[in-house]
């Protein structure tokens, strides 16, 4: 079995758009990466609670992962720090091929030049030898006199790279080799990048510190929903409510808000979560406008997104008030379902059409408007049965003179004493179906 070297590179660049601007090399590998030469692990802890922390992550594709998009840890100038890493499995000797040394190595370059190409003045640490397992710790010491900004860094894994004995001068050809060509360099390994953030002493890094909650939301009365205050280097918690976790469920509606520390960064951050009910009502109300066409609506109706009806014959309708004709006499179940994105009620009704089918004439003759013409006052009078629902009193344009809709007593007194000469009429809808009278006002 042919052993593995792990060589960890370290690229620095003044800013991000720099880093943009340059360009670096990206291996290649004859057979990819594989159990034992792949990044398994990365680990490299950092100032005010930033860390790198990528573990698990296999074998890439074609042995190359760029992983700037991670947020970036923080070092200080002139600190020294502890770096993990590890592949697969351990590396074994295999004495077919003494080339590739029997154990894990790795070096560290930070490109003060950013030109890159890692120097051997760029080279910050070693470790001291051969280590015969799958995990490797070892120290790096950044610079006093290293620039701040935010930088690249490059942690390559390569099976049979010798960086042992190296002379002078030859650090890049190990930081950047082509494992494609030639296998005795390596023939299988990974590489990854990270961005690093070098600061000065005692500096904060808090720009990208910012604890996010999301937008205002809406949840249902029966369902919570979990706020999460957990950022990169965040080590406690202070909600609205006393919690000191970085989640929290959340059941009620109000504005929630959180306190984040970690090091020498604080954010805060806020939600206004509020709750909708399942739809509710009483009833449906049925009027009856003669003739077999009724008026539906919901009574007492709250929290509702949509009405749909179905009128018992067949036949559907939208809306919270909607209007519909049967083409017989009989007895239908009218079903009202009230919905939003919470859930749903169902109303139902019987409607007897034989019942409440009064004949129009037959109804006009159980109502009265008196006297007609009329000089100033006139009085609306239903007859036994009839219940009225509605009164209103319009001009021929049909604006609305007077409306009524509570009733103690059959008769109903108008004073139009005020009205000008012309022709007006009253509309009263009974629980029997609609009457309009035509009234005369002659002075």
């Amino acid at each position: 079995m042919r052993s593995y070297l792990l060589l960890i590179l370290m690229g620095v660049f003044v800013s991000f758009s720099y880093l943009n601007a340059q360009t670096y090399c990206s291996p290649g590998y004859l057979d990819g990466c594989s159990d034992g030469s792949d990044i398994n692990t990365f680990i490299l802890v950092g100032e005010n609670g930033t860390q790198i922390d990528d573990q698990n992550t296999g074998c890439s594709n074609g042995g190359y992962d760029d992983r700037t998009s991670l947020a970036p840890v923080q070092l200080y100038q002139g600190a020294n720090y502890t770096v993990t890493v590890s592949t697969d499995k351990a590396p074994e000797a295999d004495p077919d091929f003494p080339i590739y040394e029997a154990g894990v190595v790795g070096v560290v370059w930070i490109d003060f030049g950013d030109d890159g190409i890692f120097d051997v003045a760029d080279k910050v640490g070693e470790t001291p030898g051969f280590i015969q397992t799958s995990n490797t710790t070892f120290t790096i010491s950044i610079p006093a006199a290293a620039a701040t900004g935010n930088h690249r860094m490059r942690v390559v894994v390569g099976l049979g790279i010798s960086v042992m004995g190296m002379p002078p001068g030859s650090d890049n050809v190990v930081s950047c080799p082509d494992f494609a060509v030639d296998p005795m360099t390596g023939i299988s390994g990974e590489v990854h990048d990270y961005t690093i953030t070098i600061s000065e002493p005692g500096a904060t890094n808090c720009d990208n510190f910012i604890v996010n909650l999301g937008t205002d939301t809406v949840i249902c009365s029966n369902a919570a929903i979990i706020l999460n205050a957990a950022i990169p280097g965040s080590t406690s918690y202070l909600w609205s409510t006393g919690a000191t976790t970085s989640t929290i469920s959340v059941t009620t509606p109000g504005l929630y808000t959180v306190h984040v520390t970690g090091g020498a960064c604080e954010t805060d951050g806020s939600i206004n979560v509020s709750v909708q009910n399942v739809p509710n009502a009483v009833d449906i109300n049925v009027n009856s406008l003669g003739n077999l066409e009724y008026e539906f609506s919901v009574n007492g109706a709250t929290d509702v997104g949509t009405y749909s009806w179905n009128f018992g014959d067949g036949t559907n309708g939208t809306g919270a008030t909607v209007t519909h004709t049967y083409a017989n006499n009989g007895t239908y179940n009218v079903l009202c379902i009230l919905e939003n994105n919470c859930g749903n009620k169902v109303l139902s009704k019987s409607v007897n059409t034989v019942e409440a089918g009064l004949s129009t004439q037959a109804l006009e003759n159980l109502i009265q408007v008196y006297p007609n013409p009329v000089k100033s006052d006139f009085k609306i009078t239903l007859g036994l049965n009839v219940v009225a629902e509605k009164i209103v009193f319009m001009d021929v344009l049909g604006n609305i003179i007077q409306l009524k809709t509570s009733f103690s007593e059959n008769t109903y007194h108008v004073n139009a004493s005020t009205l000008s000469n012309g022709t007006y009429f009253v509309k009263i809808y009974t629980d029997k179906g609609l009457v309009t009278k035509k009234l005369m006002l002659v002075k």
